[in-house]
């Protein structure tokens, strides 16, 4: 079943919380999909655990050994976190897909959930780039629902389609900063994307671009 026709995510995590042990109730509450990355995230889980136990040993061992642990450790961690990576970015999208409110929120829930279990999330730059575009989302939702304005990034519908206009639009942000102004080239990617200022506003101040005022001085004026 797809992600469109269960509730919301965070509901789900919620109830399914209650119901660990019970399998069926597991295969029913998610898709196949997401069941394959909550396995990962509970084999992670455990793994970092015994990884932890090991550690605790370690100031026995000799330094060798001390060496070979540590690099074990490392590796195993990295291979699971490739897996759910690959796993998380089948899913997102998925659900970029879908352009729709309820499907960014889903996104949002699954990269707070892997943020606080410290997971994946903090060392792909894949998600350092989702997490300023669920910032967007954010503002922009809040402006929709003050009735001065629409979501635009529910029609970035792949992460790499996400990443790309993260990436240009700060390019052409730094060009402005180093006062080769593509007032035209801006605009433009704004009108081809169908990308609020909202959008781009939060990129500027999320981003490592440093003279801020002089870019929204920019903006404003060629904005009108």
């Amino acid at each position: 079943m797809g992600s469109n026709e269960k509730a919301a995510l965070i509901k789900r995590l919620s109830a399914y919380i209650e119901n660990t042990e019970n399998e069926e109730y597991f295969q029913s509450m998610f898709s196949l999909e997401e069941q394959n990355i909550l396995q990962t995230v509970a084999e992670f889980e455990k793994m970092r655990w015994k990884h932890n136990e090991k550690l605790k040993e370690i100031s026995s061992m000799t330094k060798s050994r001390k060496i070979d642990t540590i690099f074990q450790i490392k590796e195993q961690e990295r291979v699971v976190s490739f897996k759910l990576r690959e796993q998380l970015i089948e899913q997102m999208n998925s659900l970029l897909r879908q352009r729709s409110i309820n499907a960014w929120m889903d996104i949002l829930t699954w990269y707070h959930l892997l943020k606080h279990k410290k997971l994946a999330v903090d060392k792909f730059w894949e998600f350092f780039v989702l997490e300023i575009m669920l910032k967007a989302f954010y503002e922009e939702l809040k402006l929709m629902d003050m009735g001065r304005g629409h979501v635009s990034v529910l029609l970035l519908c792949s992460m790499e389609e996400l990443t790309e206009t993260y990436y240009k639009i700060v390019f052409l942000l730094r060009r402005i900063e180093y006062d080769v102004e593509p007032k035209d080239e801006i605009l433009y990617f704004m009108a081809e994307k169908k990308l609020s200022l909202t959008v781009i506003e939060t990129i500027l101040h999320n981003s490592q671009i440093y003279n801020i005022k002089k870019i929204e001085r920019a903006l404003e004026s060629w904005m009108g």
